[in-house]
C-alpha cells in the first residue's frame, strides 16, 4: 500500500516546527525528522557539547548548531536522549545559549557538522528574489516557490536572471512551475553577467538589461521539469480545476478531514469535485487532522460513482460525471 508522508508518526514522519521537544521526552532513542525555521527568539540551554535541554527552543538551537540560518527553513534529524547532569552554554553562529544543571530530558542534532546546514540541503521558503545570497556564488539552493505573473524579471533567454528578479515569476518563465503552482526547484547563485536578454516564454515576458552584479540560474531547466508530478499542490478543496490534465499525477499536500461532500470511492474513483481531504481519509491514506503528501492521478469522467463507508467516512453514489481522480497506491 502507498505510504504517505505522515506527520506525527515517529519513525518516518516530519514534525512541523515544534517549539521544543519536551513532549517527546519518553521516546528516548527515537530520531525524528523535523521541519524547522531558524530563529533568534526564545531560550536555549546547553549545546556546547551538542546536548540541549528538551525544553529549549529548537528553532533557535538549530541556528546555534549551524544547521540553519535565521529565517531559513529546512529538514533536520534530531534524536531524543536522556537527561544530562549538566548543560553548557556557548556562543555559536550568532546565538548565545545558557548553562544549566541537571535536567530531565535532552536532544541532539544528528550529524551536526560545519557543512550540515549547507543551503543545498535546506529549503528557502518563497523568497522575493535572491539578491541577499549574492556572495554565495556557486551555491545551489533548494527553494520552495509559488509561480506568479507579478513583479519584474530581467534576462532568462539564456537561463541567466538578475538576482533581483522576482523568482516566482522567473520560475514560470523557465517552465518549471505554472502560475499559482507550488513546488521545489534548485537554483544556483552565479556571478554577474555582462548582459541579460529578455524574452517571452510560458506567458511571461522578461526584460533586457546590461551588466549587473549578480545572477542565478535554475538547474535542469527542461521541458518536462515543470511537470505536476514534481511540484506540490497545497491543500486544494477539490481537483475540478485540473480536469483537463487527464493522466497527470500530482503530489498533493492534504490535511485529512470529515467535512465536505465526496462521491464515489468504492472502486477507488472519486468525482473530481469531491472534497479531497475527506476522500483521502476514506481511502485510508490519512486520518482526520493528519497532514501528508499523497499522489493523485487525474482521470476521465466515469459512467457512475459508487459510494461506501470506509475508515469512518461515508461517501455518496452518483451517476455519470465529467471528471475523476484516483489515489496512487
Amino acid at each position: 500500500m502507498f505510504l504517505p508522508f505522515i506527520v506525527n508518526a515517529q519513525n518516518n514522519s516530519v514534525l512541523n516546527n515544534p517549539q521544543n521537544l519536551s513532549q517527546y521526552r519518553n521516546n528516548k532513542g527515537t530520531t525524528y525528522t523535523i521541519k524547522l525555521t531558524g530563529t533568534d527568539q526564545g531560550s536555549v540551554w546547553g549545546g556546547a557539547d551538542g546536548y540541549y535541554t528538551d525544553d529549549s527552543r529548537i528553532g533557535k538551537a538549530v541556528v546555534h548548531a549551524g544547521l540553519l540560518k535565521i529565517g531559513q527553513e529546512g529538514l533536520v534529524k534530531v534524536t531524543i536522549l536522556p537527561g544530562q547532569p549538566k548543560y553548557t552554554g556557548s556562543t555559536k553562529n550568532g546565538i548565545t545559549t545558557n548553562n544549566y544543571g541537571s535536567f530531565l530530558g535532552s536532544y541532539k542534532f544528528e550529524s551536526v557538522s560545519p557543512d550540515a546546514g549547507s543551503q543545498s540541503t535546506s529549503i528557502i521558503n518563497n523568497p522575493q528574489n535572491l539578491s541577499q545570497y549574492r556572495k554565495n556564488t556557486g551555491t545551489t539552493y533548494t527553494i520552495k516557490l509559488t509561480g506568479t505573473d507579478q513583479g519584474s524579471v530581467w534576462g532568462g533567454t539564456d537561463g541567466f536572471y538578475t538576482d533581483d528578479s522576482r523568482i516566482g515569476k522567473a520560475v514560470v518563465h523557465a517552465g518549471l512551475l505554472k502560475i499559482g503552482q507550488e513546488g521545489l526547484v534548485k537554483v544556483t547563485i552565479l556571478p554577474g553577467q555582462s548582459k541579460y536578454t529578455g524574452s517571452t516564454k510560458n506567458g511571461i515576458t522578461t526584460n533586457n538589461y546590461g551588466p549587473f552584479m549578480g545572477s542565478y540560474k535554475f538547474e535542469s531547466v527542461l521541458p518536462n521539469a515543470g511537470s505536476q508530478s514534481t511540484s506540490i499542490i497545497d491543500n486544494p478543496q477539490n481537483l475540478s480545476q485540473y480536469r483537463k490534465n487527464t493522466g497527470t499525477t500530482y503530489t498533493i499536500k492534504v490535511t485529512g478531514t470529515d467535512q465536505g461532500s465526496v462521491w464515489g470511492g468504492a472502486d477507488g474513483y472519486y468525482t473530481d469535485d469531491s472534497r479531497i481531504g475527506k476522500a483521502v481519509v476514506h481511502a485510508g491514506l490519512l486520518k482526520v487532522g493528519q497532514e501528508g503528501l499523497v499522489k493523485v492521478t487525474i482521470l476521465q469522467g466515469q459512467p457512475k460513482y459508487i459510494g461506501s463507508t470506509k475508515n469512518g467516512i461515508t461517501t455518496n453514489n452518483y451517476g455519470s460525471f465529467l471528471g475523476s481522480y484516483k489515489f496512487e497506491k
